[in-house]
């Protein structure tokens, strides 16, 4: 029974203080260990898991690393095809001195795709010069064509 009594009268502070010096105590035990460990190569599980993922993120790091290499000679490339697809363009509407109807969409998306992967401001000062022309129904252009080949052939026969 006395022995329950001394139980009750102990001081919370003593409480306290007994605790802190367990988790303290604890702490220091277990870098003790740690340090232990390092200082002599011993390995454990957790240190080997440890050892094995960092060799994967390497792994993983040095993948990464040369899909960006690809893709930044893939999209070097591509600006380089597009560029060109845009010069050609280019072209043919100021040689035509029109944009066929059906082609304008097309051309707003390559100079779209060309800017995206960081085309430069030449292809963007053809882009701007070919928006000046005037958008025309080619099928309509080759029948006014023809219907002026027909009346040049009826005026030479009369």
């Amino acid at each position: 029974m006395e022995a329950i009594q001394n139980i009750f009268e102990l001081n919370i502070k003593e409480i306290v203080l007994g605790i802190f010096i367990l988790i303290v105590g604890s702490k220091e035990i277990i870098e003790f260990f740690d340090w232990v460990r390092g200082r002599f190569g011993i390995e454990t599980k957790t240190t080997l898991r440890q050892k094995e993922e960092n060799e994967i993120l390497h792994i993983h790091d040095e993948q990464l690393d040369q899909i960006n290499k690809t893709l930044n000679s893939l999209s070097n490339a591509l600006k380089v095809v597009l560029g060109n697809e845009i010069n050609q363009k280019y072209k043919d509407y100021f040689r035509k001195q029109y944009i066929p109807f059906d082609e304008i969409d097309e051309f707003n998306n390559l100079h779209s795709a060309y800017k995206m992967i960081g085309g430069n401001h030449n292809g963007d000062e053809k882009y701007e010069k070919c928006k000046m022309l005037p958008v025309k129904d080619d099928e309509e252009i080759k029948h006014f064509e023809q219907i002026l080949q027909e009346q040049s052939i009826d005026d030479t026969h009369v």
